[in-house]
């Protein structure tokens, strides 16, 4: 501390500072000890901005702790984004963890600009594209290029499959459709934020800033700004933890564990291949009819990749997409990056203006709503052919509606009423 004081005194302004604190803070983790506390008043103090987004950044057997921090000043911290913790191996307890520094310059009235990321760090940024861009010609034209054998049907690797398929995907996009400016990648949202936690961090922002300033007064006025913010400090971590917790709780009740084929073992996953060999054959009309029902207008899933791609495809060549889902069958598999979701919960207010109930809103991959539905159409067949369910059940049935249970409901009176 008594470096960053020095520096600050010099003028040093643009710094970063980063390391095992072998400590825990709520500026930076989701618990906070002795030592985390010892750290974070002489940078807020110095008016030092911290770059965690609360991700562990600590992996071992007895938990994952998040004891390694990066910090900077503010002018530095407008020209930083995309900190997150690699998943890579490193060999060690601690975990990578990356940042991009873009360049800036001054533009002729003297304000600080990001330069283009290209001519600076370059950093991973998940593509979009805009679908109302598509040309439709063009679009034709690189499918009917793409060679089938150029998509493996490799059931040892499924998942090469899966990736090769999605590099040629991105390609024809590319081609294809404009690509979204989203310009340099920004930090992700949290998924408990809210209007309330954004108002307690205001509010804190606020009293850190007046002790800075006060830092420099009497000792009375520096004692009474550590106290405000103290008070919003502990308000702003109380609102957080009260938001992360709703916030599981209702994604707990919204999306409970089930089943996972995982679980068996593998015996029994060779037992249900041999067993089911030709029903797990996949056909390109089953494909085909998956790929009309695609709504295009709707947004994509995590992938980017708007339906309209998917659903091009699917109908003028849907070879390609079902050797890419055989694959998958013929592992007894749902692979997981489909089964990714953005998901939007959107409160249910009641008439006293209490939160009654949540509704989910999930996006996920085309693909894999392409393959849940060969999958879905297979079990309503099933259902259908066995006649497992009851001639009274007429939701989520197909050719069934409210309507037919009015007729028979009506059909049921009037067949045992009584005359009078």
């Amino acid at each position: 501390m008594q470096l960053i004081r020095e520096l600050r005194i010099k003028g040093n302004n643009s710094m970063i500072i980063a390391g095992d604190f072998n400590a825990q803070d709520y500026l930076w983790a989701m618990r906070s000890d002795r030592g985390g506390k010892l750290i974070t008043e002489p940078l807020i103090v110095h008016d030092i901005i911290c770059l965690n987004d609360g991700s562990p950044t600590c992996v071992r057997w007895n938990g994952c702790t998040a004891i390694d921090a990066t910090f900077t000043t503010p002018n530095l911290a407008r020209n930083i984004s995309g900190w997150h913790v690699s998943a890579e191996e490193t060999l060690s307890d601690h975990r990578f963890i990356s940042y991009c520094v873009h360049d800036a310059h001054k533009d002729a009235k003297g304000r600080n600009h990001r330069r283009n990321p290209a001519n600076s760090v370059k950093c991973k940024n998940k593509k979009r594209w805009a679908a109302d861009s598509v040309k439709i010609g063009k679009l034709k034209e690189e499918i009917n290029n793409w060679e089938v054998n150029e998509t493996p049907n490799n059931t040892d690797s499924p998942e090469q499959g899966i990736a090769t398929f999605y590099e040629k995907i991105e390609r024809i996009c590319e081609c294809t459709m404009k690509a979204i400016k989203t310009g340099a990648p920004r930090r992700k949202n949290v998924y408990w934020w809210n209007e309330h936690t954004a108002k307690a961090r205001k509010e804190c922002n606020a009293a850190r800033r007046a002790l800075s300033r006060a830092r420099s007064k009497v000792i009375a006025r520096v004692e009474q700004a550590v106290n405000r913010y103290r008070i919003a400090r502990n308000k702003y971590r109380l609102a957080i933890k009260n938001n992360d917790e709703e916030v599981r709780r209702v994604t707990g009740e919204l999306f409970p564990p089930g089943p996972s084929l995982d679980d068996l073992k593998e015996e029994e996953k060779q037992l249900i291949i041999e067993n089911n060999k030709t029903e797990m054959e996949i056909d390109n009309s089953e494909v085909q009819a998956a790929a009309r029902r695609i709504n295009s207008k709707k947004a994509p899933g995590p992938d980017n990749v708007p339906g309209i791609i998917i659903k091009k495809l699917g109908l003028a060549k849907p070879e390609i997409i079902r050797r890419v889902m055989q694959a998958q069958m013929n592992c007894v598999t749902f692979p997981e990056i489909w089964k990714r979701a953005r998901i939007v919960i959107i409160p249910k207010i009641g008439v006293d203006g209490a939160i009654i109930k949540f509704r989910p809103i999930c996006l996920i991959d085309v693909m894999g709503k392409v393959f849940e539905r060969i999958i879905a159409t297979r079990i309503d067949r099933h259902l259908a052919i066995t006649n497992w369910l009851d001639e009274s059940q007429f939701g989520f049935r197909t050719g069934r509606s409210v309507a037919d249970a009015v007729a028979a409901l009506t059909n049921y009176v009037k067949a045992n009423s009584v005359a009078h």
